[in-house]
């Protein structure tokens, strides 16, 4: 099967795609996305400096300084800073802010009637 340079169609085509066309290009995506899957970050509870910093996001040095700042969850073992997965995750989500839609919800529901 020969990739197809959309851009050299003329404005107006009819294509025919079978059932079996998109399962093949269903599965051709799966296949090239399962790298980005596999590796897209720690998936074990308990985590060291460097897979605490993929999951956050956040710069090694910048955990190091939210450890020494008692700022983050964390928990030592030795010299090793150690990290729990779902206490990072819910950190993360601690300081959430509000859409304008749900500003704007929560404003008319303090209106009075």
């Amino acid at each position: 099967m020969h990739p197809i340079d959309l851009t050299q169609l003329p404005d107006r085509v009819k294509l025919e795609i079978t059932k079996g066309d998109l399962e093949a290009f269903a599965n051709l995506l799966l296949q090239q996305a399962q790298p980005y899957t596999e590796n897209s970050g720690p998936t074990k509870e308990i985590l060291n400096i460097e897979e605490a910093a993929v999951l956050t996001g956040l710069a090694k040095q910048t955990l190091y300084s939210f450890t020494s700042q008692r700022t983050i969850p964390h928990f030592k073992r030795g010299k090793g800073v150690k990290f729990r997965r779902t206490e990072l995750e819910l950190w993360m989500l601690e300081n959430r802010r509000k859409t304008t839609t749900e500003i704007k919800a929560e404003i008319k529901s303090y209106k009075k009637p």
